[in-house]
């Protein structure tokens, strides 16, 4: 695993006793958040819910909230009430208006990634791109194999949910009702009727009908987007027709990033980060090797600054050979860290055949007889390499 993103990466305390913390994402995070749980950005969320929460960026103000489908044992009140009928396993719901005119094609709706994701075997990965495909449509922008994986797509044509309306007559966050009336000119038959939402998602799929119309300054854009397949209370994706992903292990502990970015200028108008609980055996097991990697690199240089001053060579050798052992070490524990079966590892003997049923097994899992589903055992093995970083010279 990669090093956690500096500055955004949670601990234990910051959840709160919840499974779920939604927090704004690193060095991006808006500079007004309101209410904030803590100097992190945190958005508090509770029974599956957040309060209202204002915030401000660069190029965009307004306010959000956000829903997780919880046990029903834990879920508020107002979050089964809204979520009752629903297929809904998370729903954000944003509003407020871009500080400068943004073409429809540029403003853009999704998730970006700071490093590779760990994606299952093609036995899975395609059919199940063939179906965010589908439920996206051809705007969608999709990049899962690359250094900064992202899947991404208009605003306009991604989001279930579009209303455009005046300032004093925007609709409450979870009464809007679709209509984009507003992004139309007074001739065209769109600026009469208000679209259906799948009628406007697939209008807008097409280039050609983005081009020229703009989101205005002058007007509140209320947006929702809710997901039917990715069990955030679990961290677990349902793909059909019947796999389960761990996305801890698929996002390589990264959160589920939900996001909108100006295409122009790569400008962040709302970055959030959402973490699952599960996340913390792996971070704590990071932040103990990437210490171990620390203390090594200072015990090299002191070795070297002690023979570049006619120190001893015996304990400048001494001092060189311990801080190879650790970095050795910290390398193997990376090493394992990415040997198991999503990555491939240990299958080169293995027909291809065999080596997609075992990399199929390794996803489609139930998470109670996981590794990583049992928080207890990883937090020993942190605490583990944390000892041996103890071993490392200073």
């Amino acid at each position: 695993m990669g090093a956690p993103a500096p500055g955004h990466a949670p601990d234990a305390a910051a959840f709160a006793g919840s499974q779920l913390l939604v927090r704004a994402h690193g060095a991006e995070a808006p500079p007004r958040l309101e209410p904030a749980a803590d100097a992190g950005g945190s958005i508090p969320v509770h029974g599956g819910m957040s309060a209202e929460t204002a915030f401000e960026t660069d190029l965009f103000v307004g306010r959000l909230r956000v829903f997780f489908r919880v046990p029903p044992e834990h879920q508020a009140a107002e979050a089964t009430a809204l979520l009752e009928g629903k297929k809904r396993q998370m729903w954000l719901m944003v509003q407020g208006r871009v500080k400068r005119a943004t073409p429809l094609d540029m403003l853009e709706y999704g998730s970006w990634y700071e490093r590779p994701l760990r994606l299952p075997a093609p036995l899975i990965l395609g059919p199940a791109l063939n179906w965010l495909a589908a439920r996206i449509g051809g705007s969608l922008s999709m990049n899962l194999r690359g250094d900064r994986p992202h899947v991404t797509g208009p605003l306009c044509a991604a989001a279930q949910l579009l209303n455009v309306s005046r300032p004093g007559e925007a609709p409450g966050l979870a009464e809007a009702e679709e209509d984009t009336r507003l992004l139309f000119g007074g001739g065209e038959p769109q600026a009469r009727e208000a679209m259906s939402s799948a009628k406007r998602r697939a209008f807008f799929r097409h280039a050609a009908n983005r081009a020229g119309r703009v989101f205005s300054p002058d007007h509140v854009i209320t947006f929702q987007v809710w997901d039917h397949s990715y069990h955030h209370h679990s961290f677990q994706m349902h793909l059909p027709p019947c796999f389960v992903l761990d996305m801890v292990k698929t996002l390589d502990a990264q959160p589920v990033d939900l996001s909108l970015r100006d295409k122009r200028t790569g400008e962040w108008l709302l970055r959030l980060a959402v973490w699952h609980r599960r996340m913390l055996p792996l971070l704590a097991r990071e932040r103990a090797a990437a210490r171990r990697r620390e203390r090594a690199r200072r015990g090299g240089d002191g070795a070297r600054g002690r023979a570049g001053h006619g120190g001893s060579d015996g304990g400048g050798g001494g001092g060189g050979g311990g801080g190879g052992g650790v970095s050795d070490d910290s390398a193997a524990e990376e090493a394992c860290s990415h040997s198991d079966l999503s990555s491939g590892a240990g299958l080169e003997g293995l027909s291809e055949a065999m080596a997609s049923a075992a990399r199929v097994a390794s996803y489609a899992i139930d998470l109670e007889g996981s590794e990583l589903g049992e928080d207890s055992g990883d937090e020993g093995a942190a605490g583990g390499g944390g000892g041996g970083g103890g071993a490392a010279p200073r």
